[in-house]
């Protein structure tokens, strides 16, 4: 994490598992990522949601190829955050993986859509 808070990879959450570092909120299904057994979960702090759409949030160092997958907690999380221009800008397509959903504040249960690209190995700035 660019913002120096915390973030680590880590086998994919259980239902009832924590979502981030700095809050309580719990994953109360894991969508269509519960049925990927080698899918790695980037753990974060939600903190960095206050980082501008335009400046860097995380950035991630591949060895191998992989496909990355994204999931927004609501629509709303996409077309108000400027979220919607960088993803289409750099490639990455809506995925037909079933969302996974958590609890939160204010208003959840929160699910959304899931994004996908596939990269090569060496460096993506998430943004």
């Amino acid at each position: 994490a660019l913002s120096g808070r915390r973030i680590e990879l880590a086998k994919v959450s259980q239902v009832g598992g924590d979502c981030h570092f700095d809050r309580a909120y719990r994953f109360t299904s894991l969508g269509g990522f519960a049925e990927r057994p080698r899918m790695q979960y980037v753990k974060t702090s939600n903190d960095d949601k206050s980082t501008p759409a335009s400046q860097v949030m995380w950035r991630l160092t591949l060895n191998v190829p992989v496909k990355v997958y994204l999931n927004f907690r609501s629509q709303q999380h996409i077309s108000q955050t400027g979220a919607r221009t960088w993803l289409s800008e750099q490639g990455w397509e809506l995925s037909q993986v079933a969302s996974p959903v958590s609890t939160g504040v204010p208003n959840g249960p929160y699910t959304g859509p899931v994004y996908m690209k596939a990269v090569n190995s060496g460096t993506l700035d998430l943004y």
